[in-house]
């Protein structure tokens, strides 16, 4: 009884630590302190500076180009055409705005534009108005004149400033006439083509151009401006459009590509050596004023003005090299203006630059159409500022990090340091004085690795665990005497009760238990053997909190670049071709050679991640054939789930809560750190979801009346009675058209839990969209352990069996290929996917060899299978998988190649921390209490992480 009590007391005192120590962690996540957050915010953005977002659109690259049989330089924009007809920069994704009316309308609202220069701004100016209003009409009579449009439903004004020469008088009058408006958002200008034409050299042309930037400086120091527009310079023509000489008339015939690389090359270079010198000035200010002094500059007494112009690219022509071979555009019409779709492309890059950075920084009120007029009662109807969509990365900042996100990088990285720490004082002990005296007598102390109790079984390893981690932070002597009074208090628990002679007993059966297992193994001490459990359980940590940082970096900073989609069927078939070879040449001999076994399952888990992986990669959503059969590897997926877990409790007889905390735990736990690290909500990463959800129906399917689970009636019973939960539970009742799925998942916290976007439709489309696979896997897990069907049917069932499944693997594909939408092939899908996989299960155990031999590459990647689908949504994609990761973007395929290695090691990596995670949370002798525990604290943390999240 003593004993007893005071190992209550032990595991007592170590569940209302780890209790404590969760709490303590959200509690100091979740208040905000305006004091510490201040704090840590200054302290966030000095320490951690990134890469602007504009830089990959607008940067610049110095490629060769050979132009009137001169090597002449010019500056590309990395990017290409696609079939599409629509520009995609090499580095990273442009949202397209000139398809998405709703969106630019609420980047647009209340805002002012400017243009500035000859006809080609105002085909731009021209070709946003149309964008606005679809039925704007140019005013032919105006063109060289300055030209105004507003626009009632956005609020929106459109200025054009007629000035063709780089610097006259036109110039600084159009420049006057800015500074009186109201509050411009941004500026565009462009200008020299009338300078060129009339024969003026690019030398003193930046003459000109320099001139101009200090008459901008000085006019908009003297404006009164709530906030500084933003101002753009666009360059002649760059690469994006070369003029056609052949085209031009004759007074243009002065306008060459050569001459216009030349002025743009002249430009770039003052651009350059401007912002250095700026950038000069406010270091030298920052430090005089730390003296005391104060920084006395202006924006008239150098080339450098207070605004300074930053080029951007207009676009790659299709005659580039890195265009769409098969894809076909006619650029201009008259050698100088490009066409409509060129036009309508540059017109997409300028909105990216403007609303995806500037726009979101507006601090003027926005207001709905709703808007009263002066004298009318009523509030207007205040909307919410402009969010860039996620979707975009070219100049779109990522969000800054919460400071939940903060706290837990911070807290990854300390535990990252805390380990590496600990190596290199371990390594330097081991190299500087680790020799050991042979001859020195041995400890007393040493025990078995497990203390044995009084009944003969191990003692709970609770307080062991506690003990390996605490044990590798101590010193050597520290940790000595430690363990001695550990060993000593198991001596004590072990005695008592049954006296010394009963626990020599017990230490000498599980010794020789021990030896007798295997000659070669020893009891080690225990001081080794928890300093090497520690080590490992350390080394886990470690590898969990660097995987952690290098996603939160690629995908939520701008340390690497991202890239759009695009889908190409040759792009898409060549990775099948690729691993389907490797899967063959690695086929082994399965230690079971009845159906479905585990290398078989792993292998098929294996396959389908690999098709989802290139599904995502590709961006093949869009392709409707393949869609339908993605769909159906899902849904084996769910089946899958049903299958195995209902074999599991089947055979056990019951349904522990120790089993359910562990399977639990290990779907859940990379996902919780991703919703807190990455700010994302628990649906976003909609699969863990999914098999969490089907998981607990099943486990509760067989919970329930589990004392009859023995009665193949009952088990029969139970999986029908599943089956009809699936019909009703999603089934519309009354005229409100409300189900039970609603009544459960409307309500809080399973609404914060499942909604997206403050929605919890899509959760109701994909848990009802493979509703039935579970249930079928049950009933195809209870035909595997209860006959002997797909082991050794009759010869006559056999191949009956196996023509019925071609038949409907054939049926299903037409099926795929012949429907017309989405919402047609899902309505289906939920009917037949179950029988399609089905007779995927017949065709692949059709024979005794085909259940002998399985794909150790695809069982390999079945194992990780978990890691795998839920790393590629930031370590190899991004922008939560909208997008490509791009680390090398000059080379497209070693940055996909490289890419996938770094995902696939990370993903193998992270899937065996988490198994040793997971068994020093949840050991196999782990009480009622602990699993109770566990499931509460995970509860909580998702639920928390969903409030936090986004």
């Amino acid at each position: 009884d003593r004993a007893a009590c005071t190992m209550m007391v032990v595991l007592t005192a170590h569940h209302v630590a780890w209790v404590c120590c969760v709490l303590l962690v959200w509690l100091g996540t979740c208040i905000r302190l305006h004091r510490g957050h201040q704090l840590l915010q200054g302290v966030w953005s000095t320490i951690i500076q990134f890469p602007d977002s504009c830089d990959p659109l607008l940067a610049y690259t110095v490629d060769p180009l050979v132009l009137s049989g001169a090597n002449q330089t010019v500056h590309l924009p990395r990017g290409h055409w696609t079939a599409k007809q629509t520009f995609s920069p090499e580095r990273c994704v442009l949202f397209p705005y000139a398809t998405k009316v709703t969106t630019l309308n609420q980047c647009m609202r209340q805002k002012q534009i400017v243009f500035v220069g000859d006809s080609r701004m105002r085909d731009l100016f021209n070709g946003i108005a149309v964008l606005l209003d679809p039925t704007f009409v140019e005013d032919t009579t105006a063109r060289h004149r300055d030209q105004h449009v507003s626009f009632k439903e956005t609020k929106t004004s459109l200025h054009f400033f007629w000035a063709p020469q780089l610097f006259d008088n036109v110039v600084v009058e159009a420049y006057s006439k800015v500074a009186q408006l109201e509050q411009p958002d941004v500026i565009f200008h462009s200008a020299g083509l009338w300078a060129l034409k009339a024969k003026v050299t690019p030398q003193h042309m930046l003459k000109d151009f320099i001139d101009l930037t200090k008459m901008v400086g000085k006019t908009f120091d003297d404006a009164i401006f709530s906030s500084s527009p933003a101002h753009y310079w666009l360059p002649l023509s760059s690469a994006g459009f070369r003029v056609d000489e052949q085209l031009l008339i004759p007074e243009r015939r002065p306008i060459t590509n050569a001459l216009i690389s030349e002025f743009n090359s002249l430009v770039l270079t003052q651009q350059k050596a401007a912002k250095q010198q700026q950038q000069q000035w406010h270091t030298d200010a920052t430090d005089e004023l730390r003296t005391g002094t104060k920084a006395t500059w202006s924006a008239s007494n150098t080339s450098v003005s207070s605004s300074v112009f930053v080029p951007i690219p207009l676009l790659i022509s299709m005659a580039d090299s890195r265009s769409t071979p098969t894809t076909s555009i006619t650029t201009t019409t008259d050698g100088l203006h490009a066409d409509q779709t060129l036009r309508e492309a540059t017109i997409n890059v300028i909105l990216n630059v403007y609303c995806n950075r500037h726009a979101p920084n507006s601090d003027r009120a926005v207001h709905g159409d709703m808007d009263r007029a002066p004298g009318m009662t009523g509030q207007p109807a205040l909307q919410t500022h402009f969010k860039p969509p996620t979707v975009a990365s070219c100049c779109r900042s990522p969000p800054p990090p919460s400071s939940t996100q903060k706290i837990v990088l911070v807290l990854l990285t300390l535990c990252l340091a805390t380990v590496l720490t600990i190596t290199c004082c371990t390594a330097h002990k081991t190299t500087s004085g680790g020799t050991v005296d042979e001859n020195a007598p041995k400890s007393t102390t040493e025990t078995p690795l497990m203390a044995v109790g009084v009944d003969g079984q191990s003692v709970d390893s609770e307080a062991q665990l506690c003990m390996d981690t605490a044990g590798a932070l101590l010193s050597q002597q520290s940790t000595s005497l430690l363990f001695q009074q550990l060993d000593q208090e198991a001596r004590k628990l072990s005695g008592e009760g049954s006296g010394r002679q009963h626990h020599s007993q017990a230490k000498s059966q599980v010794g020789t238990d021990l030896s007798s297992s295997s000659p070669s193994l020893q009891r080690p001490h225990t001081v080794s053997a928890l300093k090497s459990s520690s080590s490992s359980l350390l080394t886990h940590l470690a590898t969990i909190s660097m995987v952690m940082l290098f996603t939160f970096l690629v995908d939520r900073t701008t340390v690497a670049d991202k890239k759009g989609k695009e889908f190409h069927w040759m792009a898409f078939l060549a990775p099948f071709v690729v691993v389907l070879t490797v899967g063959l040449a690695t086929l082994k001999k399965s230690t079971s050679d009845t159906g479905l076994n585990r290398d078989q399952t792993e292998e098929w888990k294996g396959w389908m991640q690999v098709a989802f992986l290139i599904y995502h990669y590709t961006g093949a959503s869009a392709v409707l054939p393949v869609y339908v059969i993605i769909r159906l590897l899902v849904g084996a997926f769910l089946f899958l789930t049903g299958f195995g877990h209902f074999c599991y409790f089947y055979t056990k007889r019951r349904v522990s809560l120790l089993r359910v905390a562990q399977v639990l735990l290990r779907l859940n736990i990379y996902t919780l750190l991703l919703c807190i690290t990455m700010g994302k909500t628990y649906q976003a990463y909609y699969f863990v979801p999914l098999c969490t959800f089907w998981f607990l129906m099943v486990a509760l399917t067989m919970r329930i009346g589990e004392a009859h689970n023995t009665s193949s009636t009952i088990v029969l019973l139970k999986i029908c009675l599943f089956f009809l939960f699936s019909v009703v539970f999603w089934m519309p009742f009354g005229d409100s058209q409300t189900s039970l799925f609603n009544v459960v998942f409307e309500k809080e916290p399973l609404y914060t839990v499942f909604q997206v976007n403050d929605d919890i439709h899509e959760w109701k489309f994909r848990s009802r969209l493979d509703c039935f696979a579970t249930p079928a896997g049950m009933l195809v897990g209870y035909m595997y352990k209860s006959t002997t069907f797909l082991n050794n049917p009759g010869w006559m069932l056999r191949w009956t069996a196996v023509l019925t499944s071609l038949i409907v693997l054939v049926l299903y594909l037409l099926f795929a290929t012949r429907c017309t939408s989405k919402v047609e092939c899902n309505a289906v899908h939920t009917i037949v996917s179950s029988f399609v996989i089905v007779a995927f299960i017949v065709l692949r155990n059709a024979t005794q060899k085909l259940r002998s031999y399985y794909s150790w590459f695809f069982a390999q990647v079945g194992k990780i299978s978990l890691e795998l689908f839920l790393g590629q949504y930031h370590m190899w994609l991004a922008l939560d998988t909208a997008a490509l990761l791009v680390l090398f973007p000059s080379y497209p395929r070693l940055n996909t190649i490289l890419t996938t290695v770094v995902f696939v090691l990370f993903a193998a990596a992270l899937t065996s921390a988490f198994n040793m995670t997971c068994k020093a949370v949840l050991p196999v002798d782990a009480g009622a209490a602990r699993s109770i525990s566990v499931l509460l604290g995970l509860a909580i943390s998702i639920f928390l992480a969903c409030v936090l999240g986004e």
